[in-house]
């Protein structure tokens, strides 16, 4: 069942609309034009607010564009009913003569099936639209010229459903947050592309380490536009790898090392979770540390299906 409270407020005024229209179908047909002109309302607004997102935003077009766009259509909107609400006894009487060949169950049918098939077609364009999280393998850090270490990540992208068919491109997926989880221990994950924690004022590396910022991840059309999460951090010839987000930040002058977070050599389960604006992508993962050496420390991603 779609979660109708996830709608855009022009697609739920749309909603109100066609609902109206199908109770004065039942009790009262003179007020369906109300139903149908709030219904039209909503869809236009709605239409408003998709044309500066996917395409006007891209030709550098005002954002006001969209509040003076809906302010019009809003004022037209109350103009229309309130022209409507004289012409009715006139259109009724036309219309009455043209629905009397149908019987009210008819009619009540053609309605809730036309109600029935335009909240399906609103509700798949929002499903086209949402944000598609995908997983990948990410980059590795391993060149240092003092450090011979080694970071793993996981690349994040935001590519569009149904690539072949889909014209819609996906909405941002704004405000993320990134949980990863290795056996037993959670932590919260660190966007490479956010600022470091670090600076000669030991108290605003403290405050900023434990402070772990959101990313928003645009829609993929370049490899600029993926983001990577860190997962964790080998030294040659340790047995041992850590976990790594802000707060290792507080550890350099022990090479970044938390050692409350240290994980000996084997495998390990793993999953990064991403929350946005109360949507969840998951993906496991393995975490293969086969010896003390760096090159035998890297991630595996675990396929949902098997």
């Amino acid at each position: 069942m779609p979660d109708i409270t996830k709608l855009t407020w022009p697609l739920n005024v749309a909603l109100i609309g066609s609902i109206f229209s199908i109770f004065a179908l039942i009790f009262n047909p003179q007020f369906i034009y109300y139903g149908f002109i709030t219904f039209l309302y909503g869809i236009l607004c709605h239409l408003v607010d998709v044309s500066y997102n996917f395409w006007l935003k891209k030709e550098k077009w005002n954002p006001s564009f969209v509040f003076i766009s809906q302010f019009v259509l809003s004022v037209l909107w109350v103009f229309v009913v309130l022209y409507t609400y004289d012409k009715i006894p006139t259109i009724f009487n036309w219309e009455f003569e043209f629905f009397s060949i149908f019987s009210w169950q008819e009619l009540l049918i053609g309605a809730l099936l036309g109600w029935v098939l335009s909240f399906l077609s609103v509700w798949t364009i929002d499903k086209l639209k949402e944000p598609n999280l995908i997983f990948e393998i990410g980059s590795i850090a391993d060149k240092h010229p003092t450090y011979k270490w080694k970071f793993v990540h996981i690349r994040v992208k935001n590519c569009k459903k149904l690539p072949k068919i889909n014209p819609f491109t996906p909405s941002p997926a704004f405000e993320c947050k990134a949980i990863i989880k290795i056996e037993d221990k959670v932590f919260i994950g660190r966007w490479t592309s956010k600022e470091q924690p670090i600076g000669n004022n030991p108290g605003d590396i403290v405050n900023k380490a434990f402070v772990h910022p959101r990313e928003t991840i645009h829609p993929f059309t370049s490899d600029h536009e993926s983001v990577e999460v860190v997962i964790g951090l080998k030294y040659e010839g340790e047995d041992n790898f850590y976990r790594f987000n802000n707060e290792n930040y507080l550890y350099e002058q022990n090479g970044y090392k938390n050692k409350e977070w240290e994980f000996p050599k084997g495998t390990y389960d793993g999953e990064i979770e991403i929350s946005t604006l109360g949507q969840i992508y998951k993906q496991p993962f393995k975490v293969m540390n086969k010896s003390n050496k760096r090159d035998d420390f890297w991630l595996e991603l675990v396929d949902y299906s098997n």
